[in-house]
């Protein structure tokens, strides 16, 4: 119940401090000066109306490059003068009116097949439709002379689109990328924070870096679609994104083998030298981020090489102070790879801020030239027909589909109300279905307390300001303003948002008809009527169940999880000494990418109140230990840099087949709802397998007394004593993802 109720005050309460101020002038410009000009040429009416259109189509405004924004608002305003002139035809024709409705806004959901600009301009050319079907109807005339004011208005949004979005059209890229720099600043903070285990915090940075970089990615591709050519700021940004994929591979690896000398006081050197780095390593990366936000900053790695070379000392002091001790060897092995990952990370630093700085084509450097990057494989996608998307979820399966339904059968319930009960600005009704109605019913039930609780409060607030303002002139001024600041906070708190649409509807619908009272009270009822339709439709209409969603996605994680370790590890057992990076990074990507979907389903699953404490903690479970597993994985990546190749013990390769098998049985098992077999064992090859290191640790401190520095010895060590680690921490993973799913 205490959970619930979190999550009611989260939906209700939650206010992110960012705000969108030059959408917000947008939009207040797009209404102000038609209403000025208007009235100034003596056609108030007509430049209210040119305004009001404006506003809606800066609703649809989205970024990316000008190529793709033209694109986008050529299509909605085509959509936005089709819907008018629909609308004005068949309003006063029942049956048709609510059959068009039907068709138009299931095309209106239906839209989301081509992503956020497929979304927002549905959005507009439904709230156009809705409007104009609750107007007094019309001939061909008047449908004509609608669509005329629109276009003037479309035009007139189109040209602010332009003007403020913004001047530099690389801005939204750059921040995404500065904010995934900065999430990895974080996630370092919060690890040394928490030094003794991996805490939920830390989990929820590692969550939080990954959807930035998936931000990233997003930004990239909107940039490159549409453009022919390149341009230096754009390879630019392909390097910083790729760059922060290598960051947080050295960083992960630096983290697991600092891990080794937390425990053991003799290495207490070593632990207060590996803080310090991460500190620096920690104000470094807050200096490139000001950096790439085109702020003065530098970036200096003098203080970590020196750290470097004080870690180089220390493990020159080991090796004259090893003795005959297994574990210092262990601990020698760590250090030294250590030193090279933190070297690595330095040369990684330096070039990533030359990059930032130049803004010039750059190469990769480092072994791994040929490596393919996640990101060049996400921007080479297939072309394809326009069409195909629709086709592609033209079907009952596709959640898209599904909620063009969903939307098209509510809205036609609000649109029937509305017109048999003849309610007053019915139009409130319909467009609160729209805009409250979502894909799922977390977020649906999200923004059903949200426009409630701002309606109302709005509406609270606005005939209170109507006394002391009551002028046309003061009242339009009001409108203006909170429109603008309606459409700042639209991303980030509709709650918020929704209250200021609120003052800016009623005190515009006032300033026509000086009807304050009821026009404030005709919003509410029309938003509680609207909300409580979407609400039930979300509920009860072809709901996709959180938890069959998430347990599907995370089947998939697992599959895409189990691929990915068979590709890594392959690398050590084939006895060969060149890693196929083309297929690792691809594979990755794709493991990336299922983990990333399973976590954003993940967090539809806990905002649906639906779902138990129990489900939450099973879910949770799982997520953790599966992430904490690929990220085992992604550490055996760097340590193929210096694989030289050793044939691998049968230990190992009887280890590697009961991993296989464990994440086998679990895919089944969740994919056919069969029981679950007991784990494999994975304990006795371990165990064996750390048995021969332990051999090969004792024989090399022989090989030390007798001062042979190159030999096999050392290199299978060299080769197999960070993966040992590994191995153990992936047994342990497996464990907890087996009961996890032994609990359903």
């Amino acid at each position: 119940m205490n959970l619930a109720n979190n999550h009611l005050f989260n939906f209700l309460l939650q206010f992110e401090k960012t705000i969108e101020a030059y959408r917000g002038i947008r939009a207040g410009i797009a209404l102000a000066v038609p209403l000025v000009i208007g009235r100034l040429m003596g056609y108030p009416e007509t430049g209210f109306y040119i305004g009001l259109t404006g506003v809606f189509f800066i609703l649809g405004a989205v970024g990316g490059p000008y190529k793709i924004r033209a694109k986008t608002a050529i299509a909605t305003l085509l959509a936005g003068l089709l819907a008018i002139g629909l609308g004005t035809l068949i309003s006063h024709i029942i049956w048709l009116k609510l059959l068009i409705t039907f068709l138009w806004m299931f095309g209106v959901g239906y839209a989301a097949v081509y992503g956020h600009p497929g979304v927002m301009t549905g959005i507009v050319a439904g709230i156009l439709f809705l409007f104009t079907i609750h107007t007094p109807p019309g001939d061909i005339i008047i449908a004509g002379e609608r669509m005329f004011i629109a276009l003037v208005g479309g035009i007139w949004a189109i040209a602010l689109w332009f003007i403020f979005w913004p001047l530099q059209p690389y801005l939204p890229l750059k921040k995404a990328i500065a904010d995934c720099y900065a999430a990895i600043a974080d996630y370092i903070q919060v690890v040394l924070n928490n030094s003794t285990s991996l805490s939920v915090s830390e989990l929820q940075q590692v969550k939080g870096w990954r959807e930035k970089l998936q931000l990233a990615k997003d930004a990239l591709v909107i940039n490159r679609q549409g453009r022919r050519g390149t341009s230096e700021i754009g390879q630019a940004a392909v390097i910083l994104i790729q760059d922060i994929e290598y960051l947080m591979t050295a960083i992960s690896t630096l983290i697991k083998l600092s891990g080794i000398h937390r425990d053991q006081p003799e290495n207490m050197t070593v632990k207060i030298l590996l803080n310090e780095a991460f500190k620096e390593i920690v104000v470094n990366l807050e200096n490139l981020v000001q950096t790439i936000r085109n702020q003065p900053a530098q970036v200096n790695c003098d203080r970590l090489k020196q750290i470097t070379q004080a870690l180089d000392e220390q493990q020159s002091f080991q090796r004259q102070t090893i003795g005959n001790q297994v574990d210092a060897y262990v601990s020698l092995i760590a250090l030294v790879r250590l030193i090279e990952v933190l070297n690595r990370l330095i040369s990684l630093l330096e070039r990533t801020f030359l990059v930032v700085q130049e803004m010039k084509p750059t190469t990769i450097g480092g072994e791994n030239n040929s490596e393919l990057s996640e990101i060049t494989i996400l921007l080479e996608k297939l072309e394809q027909p326009w069409f195909q998307p629709l086709l592609d979820n033209f079907s009952f399966d596709s959640a898209i589909f599904r909620h063009g339904l969903r939307l098209a059968i509510a809205t036609s319930v609000a649109v029937a109300i509305a017109t048999i009960e003849s309610i007053p600005r019915g139009f409130w009704i319909s467009l609160t279905v729209l805009l409250v109605l979502q894909h799922d019913f977390g977020s649906t039930f999200r923004r059903f307390f949200q426009r409630i609780l701002g309606t109302v409060l709005g509406a609270l607030i606005t005939p209170v300001l109507t006394v002391f303002i009551y002028t046309q002139a003061g009242l339009e001024a009001i409108a203006i303003m909170s429109v603008s600041v309606a459409f700042s906070l639209l991303r980030f708190n509709y709650g918020v948002a929704v209250f200021f649409i609120t003052v800016y509807a009623v005190t515009l619908e006032h300033s026509l008809t000086f009807e304050n009272a009821w026009v404030a009270t005709l919003r509410v009822i029309a938003t509680l009527i609207g909300s409580g339709l979407a609400f039930m439709a979300a509920f009860f209409l072809f709901r996709d169940r959180q938890e069959q969603q998430f347990w599907r996605l995370a089947t998939d994680a697992i599959s895409c999880s189990r691929d990915y370790f068979h590709i890594v590890i392959n690398s050590y057992l084939s006895n060969n000494q060149s890693a196929d990076y083309h297929a690792i990074s691809k594979q990755r990507h794709q493991n990336r990418l299922a983990q990333f979907n399973a976590q954003i389903s993940l967090q539809k699953l806990i905002d649906d109140p639906q779902t138990s404490q129990l489900q939450i903690e099973i879910a949770l479970t799982l997520m953790t230990n599966l992430t904490r597993f690929s990220r085992s994985i992604t550490v055996l990546i760097d340590q193929l840099n210096d694989f030289s190749g050793t044939d691998p013990h049968p230990a190992l390769t009887t280890f590697v087949s009961r991993i296989d098998l464990g994440l086998s049985q679990l895919e089944t098992s969740l994919k056919y709802q069969s029981p679950l077999p007991p784990i494999p064992d994975t304990v006795t090859p371990s165990q064996e397998f750390q048995v021969y290191l332990k051999g090969l640790q004792q024989k090399r401190l022989v090989e030390f007394a007798n001062q042979e520095d190159e030999t096999p010895t050392r290199q299978v060590l060299l080769d197999y004593s960070i993966l040992a680690l590994e191995i153990e921490d992936m047994a342990d993973y497996l464990q907890g993802i087996y009961q996890a799913v032994a609990q359903l």
